[in-house]
């Protein structure tokens, strides 16, 4: 009984930390990367000071907190036994591929994501100071770097969501 409620806890909060994860990534591909190519750049550099540190700290705790729990929930399902984590197994085959895939977006997005983002914020900040130059070239080149890992993580979650949810129903 409580490790039936451990359990569902743990499924709970891995589920909740993977829709923040998810959330904040489709909102960057879907909402936010087509908004700012058609801001005008004072409009752009007060969105991007604005949203940029917190999307930094929302993709840090929730990709941090879906993988933590994950593991947490995996290992308790199975009591410990890593036999179940073998490809012989429906369960643990799925669960490994999705593990693996979850790894490779979490390398994405901290890795090239969060950079950028900061990157864009340097860029911004430096644009504030001088309001009269235009963008520097490199800003059309980090804005195409976000929305391409954005997107790439979008998909892995994606992907992702399809073998956990297989998972868990077999």
């Amino acid at each position: 009984m409580v490790q039936s409620l451990v359990i569902a806890a743990l499924a709970l909060f891995h589920i909740l930390s993977t829709i923040g994860w998810m959330g904040t990534a489709m909102f960057v591909v879907m909402v936010m990367t087509p908004t700012m190519l058609k801001l005008s750049p004072s409009s752009r550099v007060e969105l991007v000071l604005a949203l940029f540190p917190r999307l930094i700290k929302y993709v840090s705790v929730f990709a941090t907190l879906t993988i933590v729990f994950g593991a947490i929930l995996a290992f308790a399902t199975v009591g410990g036994n890593m036999a179940a984590f073998g490809p012989s197994s429906p369960w643990g085959f799925r669960i490994s591929v999705g593990a693996g895939l979850t790894l490779l977006a979490f390398i994405v997005a901290v890795g090239v994501v969060i950079p950028t983002l900061r990157k864009i914020i340097v860029v911004i900040e430096g644009m504030k100071q001088n309001p009269k130059d235009k963008p520097p070239a490199e800003m059309a080149s980090l804005q195409n770097r976000l929305k391409l890992s954005s997107m790439t993580v979008l998909a892995l979650l994606t992907i992702i969501l399809v073998f956990m949810v297989a998972a868990a129903r077999f």
